[in-house]
């Protein structure tokens, strides 16, 4: 039982190094021509605006809910709260941000494949 929470652990920094390799992987392809460059952008700057838009509100409702954690359970019942709030925006941002890549890059490998192999890449890029 005591070896859970290091596999958890190692688990956790297995998932992130993996991430931050696809990311980096998509990343690092060329944004595509002017207008997909375009495009891009103005999908971004909506994404960033609607997670702004969010985030202001549940905010809001966690410092509350932190509030009432702390008065009525334990101030460290309050900041874990804190913590996971804060670690679950961050995911939501970074999801955001590589799912959008995902999509720049799915659109970019369709214009030079044959039409063969778009069902196979539309396939793999969906998963």
């Amino acid at each position: 039982m005591g070896s859970i929470p290091y596999l958890a652990a190692l688990s956790a920094l297995a998932a992130l190094g993996l991430a931050f390799f696809f990311y980096k992987s998509v990343e690092k392809e060329s944004p595509g021509n002017e207008r997909m460059v375009f495009l891009m952008t103005e999908i971004q700057k909506g994404a960033k605006a609607f997670l702004q838009a969010e985030y202001k509100w549940v905010s809001i409702f966690a410092v509350a809910m932190a509030i009432l954690l702390a008065a009525l359970i334990a101030p460290l019942a309050a900041v874990t709260y804190l913590l996971g709030a804060i670690l679950s925006s961050a995911a939501g941002y970074a999801g955001m941000t590589v799912a959008q890549l995902k999509e720049e890059a799915k659109a970019k490998g369709i214009e030079g494949i044959s039409s063969m192999k778009k069902a196979e890449l539309i396939a793999v890029l969906s998963k």
